[in-house]
């Protein structure tokens, strides 16, 4: 029985079974892979998005913005606290960084992947 799941969901599943160790039949006949690549685009966007912020604020530091500011926008949220910090207290150039952090944070997703 085919589960009936909406096309972007589809394309996802699509996208991503072969990383997932599904064919493309069973990947469009099982919600659940659609649900996993949903979450894995998700997650890479989210790797994206953080990544490019660590150049925006070594562009900051640079222009002279004070690290307390820009910990002032990154708010409650831990984890962007210390992406900030660490970005803008770091010698290694914005564009290193950013590639590191990125690079990480795919390995991460992967090692959830892994244990599913």
């Amino acid at each position: 029985m085919m589960v009936r799941i909406n096309a972007n969901k589809r394309l996802l599943a699509l996208l991503a079974a072969p990383f997932l160790g599904f064919s493309i039949t069973q990947a469009v006949a099982n919600e659940s892979v659609a649900v996993v690549a949903e979450a894995i685009f998700s997650g890479v966007d989210n790797c994206r998005t953080r990544s490019q912020l660590i150049t925006e604020v070594v562009t900051a530091r640079e222009s002279g913005v004070p690290l307390d500011r820009l910990l002032a926008v990154a708010g409650d949220d831990r984890t962007l606290h210390r992406l900030v910090q660490n970005a803008y207290e770091s010698d290694r150039p914005a564009r290193e960084q950013e590639n590191a952090f990125y690079d990480a944070c795919i390995d991460d997703i992967k090692r959830q992947i892994e244990q599913m």
